[in-house]
């Protein structure tokens, strides 16, 4: 697959309830394996006219395991995983300023990422034997992931230029709750700047 217009999976969402919107965003649930089949050319576009479309722009743009999805029970354990895309000569563009949906007080943060926007999950995402090549460009931005929530990110190699407004990595723009032990044998190659912080990983 080359040279196409990409709509991230899993999509940021808004629903209009009378003059307030509330959110919602189907996020993909399960295991991908991309098999290290190379996938070349994908182009993920800003939208202006909508910017809540840009608000997670990647080749996935949101993982989160609800405990109400059919098949799962209020018990389930289950752990998203990413494993083996090859991305090569991508382009992302996410949104570049926060987002403040009418009717609400607390502002979205776009992120953008070659490989993963937002990784959620009940325990987070597990990301491992990911490769990007590309441009990414995002309010935060990174390589691999945009926002890594508990999850776990390995042997993942960045060699594309990411660019962002205020936080930039090359492996991981923003991570919660596992500190250094949330990414494990990761390289970047690429150029990372940033109008406020940047980072290699």
């Amino acid at each position: 697959m080359s040279a196409h217009y990409w709509e991230p999976i899993g999509t940021f969402r808004t629903t209009a309830d009378g003059n307030n919107f509330s959110t919602t965003t189907p996020g993909f649930v399960g295991t991908f394996d991309g098999g290290n089949h190379e996938i070349s050319g994908i182009v993920v576009k800003r939208d202006e006219a909508n910017p809540e479309k840009s608000v997670y722009a990647g080749f996935f743009g949101y993982i989160y395991l609800n405990r109400n999805d059919p098949g799962f029970t209020s018990t389930s354990n289950v752990i998203p995983r990413i494993l083996s895309v090859n991305l090569v000569n991508a382009y992302i563009e996410g949104g570049l300023e926060q987002l403040t949906l009418e009717g609400d007080t607390n502002p979205i943060e776009p992120l953008a990422a070659g490989i993963v926007a937002n990784g959620h999950g009940t325990n987070g995402t597990t990301i491992r034997d990911c490769t990007f090549s590309g441009f990414v460009e995002g309010y935060d931005a990174a390589g691999i992931v945009g926002q890594n929530n508990g999850g776990y990110v390995y042997t993942s190699v960045n060699m594309g230029a990411v660019s962002a407004v205020r936080y930039a990595g090359g492996i991981v723009a923003r991570d919660f709750y596992r500190g250094d032990k949330g990414v494990t044998q990761c390289t970047n190659e690429g150029m990372i700047t940033s109008d406020f912080a940047a980072g290699g990983i």
